[in-house]
């Protein structure tokens, strides 16, 4: 019965979510900011301007699943909205 329980106490366990592009999750600190993950946008042109400026640091990059996520850290100061929709900050050597 042990097993069970524990089969039971996993699967509900929620699955931490990463951005997609670095090791930020949802609500750790990063210079004294919260971040927040995004979900990629539903709008198909900004869906893609996000792509392309993620393959600029990230050649490789695609995107895997529907539940890949952005953390705030890559938006002018740290906020994703209707009228900051595009990531432009990006990690290079350990520095933004």
């Amino acid at each position: 019965m042990d097993d069970l329980s524990n089969l039971e106490h996993k699967s509900t366990e929620k699955k931490r979510n990463y951005c997609c592009i670095c090791s930020n999750f949802r609500g750790k600190l990063v210079d004294g900011k919260q971040m927040r993950l995004h979900r990629f946008p539903a709008d198909e042109k900004v869906r893609k301007l996000w792509i392309k400026r993620l393959k600029t640091v990230s050649t490789g990059f695609v995107l895997k699943i529907k539940n890949d996520r952005l953390c705030s850290a890559h938006f002018v100061d740290g906020v994703y909205n209707s009228k900051n929709q595009i990531p432009s900050i990006f990690m290079v050597n350990n520095k933004h």
